[in-house]
């Protein structure tokens, strides 16, 4: 955990006067907390992966008969901030693949191609929510899907989302 954000936290609850009411659950503020952080750990694994991607390129093929994949790796992904929101992008020719919050506890997943002519092909359009199964602990689901997110796993499927595209 971040020493200075958990500063911030700390010294944010010391100037914030006590709550009215005496409540066992997350307050909004922790939510939106949360979810930042839950944005930051997946962009963490994704860059893992798009180091791993790059490293392949310089390295080169393991076998050099395997034109397909040479081909695929002749351009580079790119990992961008979200200047308007707290999310990131991950980029590769015409392809988006973004991860941007909404509100507290909600995160949007855009997969897109941007074609001639401003159109725009969506692959995926969805929504990851936070849940609580008691008042202090939440946990991530991904729109109409059952059970909870592992953010490595969640990574792993849009990566290999995004590589087939390619």
């Amino acid at each position: 955990m971040d020493i200075e954000k958990t500063k911030s936290w700390i010294y944010k609850r010391l100037q914030t006067e006590k709550s009215k009411f005496s409540s066992d659950s997350l307050e909004e503020e922790d939510i939106k907390e949360l979810s930042y952080d839950f944005l930051q750990d997946l962009r963490a694994i994704f860059e893992h992966y798009v180091q791993a991607y790059e490293k392949i390129k310089i390295e080169g093929v393991k076998n050099p008969t395997d034109e397909s994949i040479k081909e695929k790796l002749k351009t580079s992904f790119f990992i961008y901030d979200l200047a308007d929101t707290k999310g990131f992008m991950l980029f590769k020719k015409n392809y988006k693949l973004i991860f941007a919050y909404v509100k507290p506890g909600q995160v949007r997943i855009k997969f897109l191609k941007q074609k001639p002519f401003s159109e725009t092909e969506v692959f995926v359009d969805t929504y990851l929510n936070a849940v609580s199964q008691d008042t202090m602990s939440i946990r991530w689901v991904h729109d109409n899907r059952k059970g909870f997110i592992d953010k490595d796993i969640l990574a792993r499927y849009y990566m290999k989302r995004f590589l087939e595209e390619i």
